[in-house]
């Protein structure tokens, strides 16, 4: 948070599969929709991807990314619809 504006929406999770995600891509976009974002960000171990749903984009990044790269220049591609 800067001066009382939420900047960003991380979320945290070792391994992204088929048994979770759902609930952490369902957990980030609600999050994501309550706090006006267009897009948030999935820390994995040494995953990545983009999805993108209602116009909300969900980037999942490795740590070692996550922590070396400012979030304001981080650029997401590709992009992909969730699974339904």
């Amino acid at each position: 948070m800067e001066k009382s504006t939420v900047k960003e929406a991380v979320q945290a999770c070792l391994t992204i599969n088929d048994d979770n995600f759902q609930l952490e891509f369902n957990g980030l976009l609600e999050a994501i929709q309550n706090l006006n974002l267009n897009e948030g960000t999935i820390v994995t171990l040494n995953q990545c991807d983009s999805f993108e749903k209602v116009g909300k984009v969900v980037n999942i990044i490795p740590a070692e990314e996550y922590f070396s790269t400012p979030s304001s220049s981080y650029s997401s591609t590709p992009l992909h619809s969730p699974h339904q």
